[in-house]
Order: C-alpha cells, then structure tokens, then sequence
C-alpha cells in the first residue's frame, strides 16, 4: 500500500497562515504601527519589491505578497 497524504491543502493553509501571521507582526513592529493596513504606500512598495526577490523562502514571499493584497484591498481597492 503506497502512503497518501490527503490533507496536504490544509497543511498548505496553515503554513501560510502562520508565515503571513508572523511576517506582519515582524513589519508592525518595524514600522510602529498597530495593523499593516496603516503602512504608508511607499512602504507597502518596498514590501512589494522585496516580495519578488528570488533568494525568497516561498512561505516568505508568500506571505510578504498577502499582506501586500491586503494593504490594497483595504486602502486602495479598485488597483492591483
């Protein structure tokens, strides 16, 4: 009988979950502020730009790419 993994997404969700959970709480804390949507939109670029570096873990960009779309979907939400 040959091993099979049936809950491999939901691994997946909750991997992201904590990568984007813990990122955030690392930039707040960089940047002072109480909830990632309050970054300035010169912050959320450097974040963005960082986000496509190829050295990246992809749980890290993963999770640098979802606080982006999250800072869009609240402060700007008809760009992206």
């Amino acid at each position: 009988m040959t091993f099979e993994y049936k809950k491999l997404g939901k691994l997946q969700d909750h991997l992201e979950a904590e990568a984007t959970e813990w990122i955030e709480s690392y930039i707040k804390d960089l940047h002072g502020v109480n909830d990632s949507v309050e970054l300035t939109k010169e912050q959320i670029s450097e974040i963005d730009k960082a986000a496509e570096d190829e050295k990246l873990d992809n749980y890290v960009g993963l999770a640098l790419r979802n606080i982006v779309q999250a800072w869009y979907d609240h402060n700007e939400p008809d760009t992206l």
